[in-house]
């Protein structure tokens, strides 16, 4: 048989785990709706920049091409490195 301290133990257990599930679960539900704000404001980002690429091909096409040569030429320094002969 369990004893009354042994009792009153596994209580305070049991209401920690519920306070810590709670807590959980509100910052679960806090992270979520914060997460729907950036995914509407990516969506809105994304479909302004369909409708530039649309609007304006070569000029869409030119800064693309120069952001992946730079990324390009910044990656290949980097990976590089500090070996010099």
């Amino acid at each position: 048989m369990a004893t009354e301290a042994e009792k009153e133990t596994a209580k305070k257990i049991k209401e920690g785990i519920q306070t810590l599930s709670s807590d959980a679960e509100k910052q679960f539900n806090e992270l979520r709706d914060k997460m729907m704000v950036y995914r509407e404001g990516a969506n809105e980002f994304f479909d302004s920049m369909a409708e530039y690429i649309k609007e304006n091909p070569q000029k869409a096409t030119i800064i693309g091409s120069s952001i992946g040569l730079g990324l390009g030429i910044i990656l290949g320094l980097l990976m590089r490195g500090g070996r010099r002969d």
